[in-house]
């Protein structure tokens, strides 16, 4: 679980899924997001050099 923290607190996320988490008492929300594509290093085996 993902920890919603603050100074001198802490607690889990109340909702947590595979897209965010949230706090509705703090209005907190943490949005996962996933590297571009073209950002991914190429496998180095996939191609021969040339």
């Amino acid at each position: 679980m993902t920890r919603c923290v603050g100074d001198d607190w802490s607690h889990d996320f109340p909702v947590e899924d595979s897209v965010q988490a949230y706090c509705e008492e703090h209005g907190v929300r943490l949005v996962w997001k996933d590297p571009p594509a073209e950002a991914s290093v190429p496998d180095a085996a996939a191609e021969p050099a040339t």
